[in-house]
Formats: C-alpha cells, sequence, structure tokens
C-alpha cells in the first residue's frame, strides 16, 4: 500500500521534512569524541572522497525534495512498475500473517546449510 502511493504520487512536505530533520540532526553524534571524529575523517579519506564531503552531504540531504524522492523512487526502485518488485520474508512461515497471500503468490524456500568453505 504504502509502495504503491510513493509510486503514484510525492510523500508530503512534513514527512520528508521530518526525514531531512532527523538526519541532518542526527549526524552530529557520528562525532561526539575527537576518536569518532578521527575515525570518520579517515574512512572519508580512505574512501577517496573531498575534504568538503561532509559539508556537500548534508548541502544534499537539505536539499531533498518531495518531487525528487518521487523521481527517485520511480527511476530506480520501480522503474517498470511495482508488479516486478519482490517481496522477501525470511523466519518460520507459521508464523507468517495469514493476510500474506493477499500481497501475492508465495513461494516458499527450504533452507539448507552453506557449503563448507575450502
Amino acid at each position: 500500500e504504502t509502495l504503491g502511493e510513493i509510486a503514484s504520487e510525492p510523500p508530503d512536505d512534513a514527512e520528508v521534512r521530518d526525514a531531512v530533520d532527523r538526519i541532518v540532526n542526527g549526524f552530529v553524534f557520528n562525532f561526539q569524541t575527537p576518536a569518532l571524529l578521527v575515525s570518520r575523517q579517515m574512512l572519508y579519506l580512505s574512501q577517496n572522497l573531498p575534504l568538503d564531503w561532509l559539508q556537500r552531504f548534508l548541502e544534499g540531504v537539505r536539499g531533498v525534495t518531495p518531487a525528487g524522492v518521487h523521481e527517485v523512487f520511480r527511476q530506480n526502485l520501480a522503474p517498470n512498475g511495482l508488479d516486478d518488485m519482490v517481496i522477501v520474508i525470511v523466519g518460520d512461515p507459521a508464523g507468517f500473517d495469514p493476510g500474506l497471500e493477499d500481497v501475492g503468490p508465495i513461494r516458499f524456500l527450504e533452507e539448507y546449510e552453506a557449503a563448507p568453505r575450502p
């Protein structure tokens, strides 16, 4: 249901604003101690990110719009519509919701043990 809504129309402004605020405001917790600051900076440098990557990242997050979310979803997650999407549920089938069949066809895979590594 939610995926169908996102595929057909952009999320509302408040949802996007709340998500952006959570990301931007929570980002500071990545740098609570000097050790965290240094380890993060080392990670960014090891990934060949530019020195102003943090600033660019936060500017990019702040620039997210409902229309942008909608377009990215349509282009990357559902380019051919929702019919091509696959839902994977892992666990004991006895504990699955009885209404799961309403979502679409179900295919159970038997559990297996991984082959031993050489």
